[in-house]
């Protein structure tokens, strides 16, 4: 089993996982680091802050804004 902690992830372990069907668990410290980035990006959408890649698209889309109907849809997926 490898476990996740979102900082110590190696190309032989991703190979693992991807070719070898290795199981894979997530740190308790690496899933609180998701649960606090994600109340983040959810407090940018509540305020409508215009934050690149969270509120906006990416590259040449970074001038498009993603409304709160939108993030919720892109985040389901």
């Amino acid at each position: 089993m490898i476990t996740l902690t979102g900082q110590s992830l190696s190309l032989k372990q991703m190979k693992e996982v991807l070719y070898d069907n290795q199981k894979v668990s997530a740190s308790e410290t690496s899933l609180e680091a998701a649960r606090k980035s994600r109340e983040a990006v959810e407090i940018i959408v509540s305020e409508s802050k215009v934050v690149y890649g969270i509120t906006t698209g990416f590259g040449k889309f970074s001038d498009v804004l993603i409304n709160k109907i939108m993030f919720k849809i892109c985040s389901l997926i």
